[in-house]
């Protein structure tokens, strides 16, 4: 190498440092900026773990419920209700601002689901039925919006045509015919809507843990006792649908009050706590509903001693049944094996 490419190489190496320090430098604003923007992002998208009007609803949100055979949190089920129906976990509930024009207000699922649970006015403005398909969206006479979500609020005037629409496609997918894309959509619609109005009728989900049988229960079945469930969540799915018939959504939390009290007044442990705490929310009544959480909780730590118990005299009768086939089996083993010498 001669001595200029030797100089001309050296001059490189030494530029090198001084050319990444002041790369790093001239980019320092932007990587600060970055880190702020996602610093605010996740302030923004956070969920808030604080009392709505004094009501502690993420309290109520780590009660335990089934669903799908799984034990989980309240708040879970709230997601995963949300995920299927709007694919977001979150909700937008319509408020009206103070020029009396309806904005936009970003709400935690376990809100929507209380809301839901208790006939709340609120829980017909949230945007949560989402419907892309022109088709659908034509015949329901709602116009295309960005995020294609809409309120139970804007569905209640087509609704027997949307139940018509979802009936006939269910039908013909039980005679395992093919369905068109906007058959398709009809019938996912009808099954959204179909969950919500169990959650309304309370046939769902099962929340009363099994204290007297193995079966976790809706306070509608524990409210049924000994009658047939069946019938009686029928019946209880049909008051909520015949409201929404009538187009009347200010009536339904009328209807769902009347239901809360009849589970507040039934004098059964944990569903006449659960009566009045969701009469209490519907209501804003901060006081009732934390203080008939809290008689919830305690129930639940009493009974839990005794589920335990079952489930251990269970597993160890298990343990008793599967030793006596094992036994058997070895016999049976052994017996032949005696005849084959």
């Amino acid at each position: 190498m001669s001595k200029k490419d030797k100089e001309l190489a050296g001059s490189t190496s030494e530029n090198e440092e001084p050319k990444v320090k002041g790369s790093f430098t001239r980019n320092l604003p932007w990587i600060v900026l970055g880190v702020m923007v996602l610093w605010v992002a996740g302030k923004v998208f956070t969920v808030p773990k604080k009392a709505f009007q004094g009501m502690d609803m993420h309290g109520f949100g780590r009660l335990p419920v089934v669903e799908s055979g799984r034990v989980k949190p309240y708040d879970s089920l709230a997601r995963n209700y949300l995920i299927l129906m709007s694919e977001r976990q979150t909700v937008v509930e319509m408020v009206k601002g103070r020029r009396g024009r309806d904005q936009e207000v970003k709400r935690p699922a376990i809100k929507w689901l209380l809301d839901t649970l208790s006939g709340s006015p609120a829980a017909a403005k949230y945007r949560i039925f989402r419907i892309e398909s022109l088709h659908v969206l034509t015949t329901l006479d709602l116009t295309p919006r960005h995020g294609f979500r809409y309120t139970l609020e804007e569905l209640v005037p087509r609704l027997s045509v949307l139940i018509g629409e979802a009936i006939k496609a269910r039908q013909k997918k039980e005679a395992d015919q093919v369905l068109s894309p906007d058959e398709e959509k009809f019938h996912e619609l009808g099954m959204h809507l179909q969950r919500y109005i169990n959650l309304t009728a309370l046939i769902v989900p099962h929340i009363v843990p099994p204290v007297d049988d193995y079966d976790w229960q809706s306070l509608g079945g524990k409210l049924a006792n000994n009658r047939d469930k069946q019938e009686v969540e029928r019946f209880m799915q049909e008051r909520v649908m015949t409201v929404l018939r009538e187009g009347d959504i200010n009536k339904l939390t009328a209807t769902q009050a009347e239901m809360l009290k009849g589970l507040r007044d039934s004098g059964k442990e944990p569903i006449n706590y659960w009566g009045s705490m969701l009469l209490a929310w519907q209501q804003n009544d901060k006081k009732a509903f934390n203080q008939n959480l809290d008689k919830t909780r305690v129930w639940l730590e009493k009974n839990n001693v005794r589920l335990n118990k079952k489930n251990a005299d269970w597993e160890a009768e298990k343990k008793r049944i599967n030793q006596a086939i094992a036994k058997l089996k070895a016999d049976d083993g052994k017996s032949k094996n005696k005849k084959a010498i």
